[in-house]
């Protein structure tokens, strides 16, 4: 797989935060050469507006932008390319996303018939901030007055025009058409067949086996091969730009273009657009493969063996890892979830990053082996040989939070004599508890007390703050009508950038008033008044399990 010389390493997994610290208000010297030869005129303004698998930029000039729609636009976007590994279900790790990858994409929607941002250049920064080898690809500025999670077009217009861009692309088939360098499949099967090699790789055996049964049951189903077609992935209102159609009858709707074209790929539409099984189900393997493959990859680079990884944002790509991975494990698609080699994709020796949630991105790993047993467990649990009626915990994958919790709610605990706990190493995610309680209950039991609190403690405060907002938010509907999203048609059309579709749009003073006035409502609503509930904690010495399970199991997972 083609890769950018740096990073290389697993910084590579992090490029939102390299993309983050690029300047905000000027550009790369290869991306001014570029515009120097094609005849730009004088570059008078740049701003970052936007980050996230990659790096946008505004661009305004003391002049018309040659080869643009407009011949009075004095605007382009400049996208830098960050992430070659997006979030979108259909990839190939083959083919990563490039300048190349988004040209040719562009070039085959139009070719269907749909309104694109034309490309005005291509090309490839050396170095610029801490990345090397960024491709870049600069865009014209498209006019319209779709405003990204502000104004859109009505949902009955907004639906006639993303049918028309499905029809559009889905009826032209690319079964004999070069379509490099775009991630390609011919067939549902051979997208399988990809997957199954990447789980191979990644000796995830689950995922092995899961994807037999998926190809089976592709075959069972009589599932009937179509041909490739230009799939777009992400066509939602802030990518489907839009305005009135002043020649169209009254409240109708144009397509200005269809932007955001980096996650397209060539092969069955099915695979990302139809709603039942197994479609479902085999976008939920893919999104799981991809995460387990990269984790493996990450491994593999991280014990300093021979190879680089793809660049990409891991904090978006684990976002729904555990979700998804536990859904194929309740409907029976997975035997088990592994996920010990995800604690690679934390960063630098495994250290966890400040955006990842510890218990929910990072696996166990050879630190957490109980010696005892040669087994990985999250919870250990040592008699203290020294004094009776005394245990340490060895939990993992936490921290301070935790800690402090605990030994709150066991010291409120009449029967427990002692409750303290200390994190022995910071970068282990490791916190050891001991507890020591009166012969008449035991420590384990006075551990399940606390944490049973701690759950009813923590879902009366989700209760209240529920009904708190509840309150607040009739409070507004009432004090106040609702604002009007903008209309269009009406003068002056929202500008928007070709690939970012809320430029120019900032939170306006009253905004943030009205949101301050909102706080402190909030506030004095918070007061107690009467009646106002008090979570209630279970007698205080445990002789059994408060809810009837069985007694604590050591050296096993809760």
């Amino acid at each position: 797989m083609a890769v950018a010389a740096k990073p290389r390493g697993l910084e590579a997994l992090r490029i939102a935060d390299a993309l983050e610290a690029l300047p905000s208000s000027e550009i790369p010297d290869e991306v001014e050469a570029a515009l120097l030869s094609l005849g730009f005129p004088t570059l008078r303004a740049v701003r970052k507006i936007k980050v996230s698998f990659h790096a946008t930029y505004l661009l305004d000039f003391d002049g018309p932008v040659p080869s643009a729609s407009s011949s009075s636009s004095e605007r382009a976007v400049l996208q830098l390319i960050g992430s070659e590994l997006g979030d979108k279900s259909l990839f190939h790790t083959a083919r990563p996303i490039s300048a190349s990858s988004i040209a040719r994409a562009t070039a085959l929607a139009q070719e269907a018939g749909v309104s694109v941002p034309n490309i005005l250049a291509t090309g490839l920064v050396e170095e610029f901030g801490s990345l090397e080898a960024i491709p870049f690809v600069i865009y014209e500025f498209i006019q319209t007055q779709t405003v990204e999670d502000e104004v859109i077009a009505p949902e009955g217009e907004w639906r006639r025009i993303y049918g028309a861009l499905r029809q559009q692309l889905e009826s032209r088939s690319l079964a004999d058409v070069d379509t490099e360098p775009l991630p390609r499949f011919e067939d549902c099967f051979a997208f399988v067949a990809h997957l199954a090699q990447l789980a191979e790789e990644a000796k995830a055996t689950e995922l092995v086996e899961a994807l037999s049964k998926m190809e089976s049951k592709l075959r069972q189903d009589n599932i009937q091969a179509v041909p490739p077609t230009l799939i777009h992935q992400d066509l939602n209102d802030g990518n489907i730009l839009c305005s009135p159609d002043p020649a169209g009858p009254s409240g109708a709707w144009r397509l200005d273009a269809l932007i955001d074209w980096e996650g397209a790929a060539v092969g069955d539409p099915r695979l990302c657009f139809e709603a039942g099984e197994p479609w479902a189900t085999l976008r939920q393997l893919a999104t799981v493969t991809k995460l387990r493959w990269l984790a493996a990859a990450a491994k593999d680079v991280g014990g300093a063996k021979v190879g680089a990884l793809p660049r990409c944002c891991a904090e978006e790509l684990l976002e729904d890892y555990q979700k998804l991975a536990k859904k194929l494990k309740s409907s029976g698609w997975l035997s088990h979830i592994a996920s010990s080699d995800l604690v690679w994709l934390g960063g630098p020796g495994g250290v966890p990053q400040p955006w990842q949630e510890v218990g929910e991105m990072f696996g166990l790993d050879h630190r957490a082996m109980d010696e005892r047993t040669g087994q990985i467990h999250r919870i250990h649990i040592y008699p203290d040989e020294k004094v009776t009626d005394a245990v340490v915990f060895q939990i993992w994958l936490e921290d301070h939070t935790l800690g402090n919790l605990l030994r709150m709610e066991l010291l409120r605990n009449e029967s427990v004599l002692f409750a303290g706990y200390k994190v022995p190493h910071p970068l282990d995610n490791m916190i050891e508890l001991r507890v020591q309680t009166l012969p008449k209950s035991s420590p384990e039991a006075a551990v399940r007390l606390a944490v049973h609190n701690l759950r009813a403690e923590c879902s009366s405060m989700l209760d209240q703050f529920d009904e708190g907002c509840a309150k607040l938010n009739e409070k507004d509907a009432n004090a106040a009508p609702t604002r009007e999203a903008p209309a269009g048609g009406g003068g002056g059309a929202q500008e928007s950038a070709g690939m970012d579709s809320d430029v120019g749009y900032s939170p306006s003073d009253e905004g943030g008033q009205r949101f301050q006035e909102q706080l402190e409502a909030f506030e004095r609503m918070a007061v107690p008044t009467e009646g106002s509930f008090s979570p209630s904690y279970l007698p205080t010495s445990p002789g059994r399990d408060p809810e009837g399970d069985a007694p604590m199991v050591r050296t096993s997972e809760p």
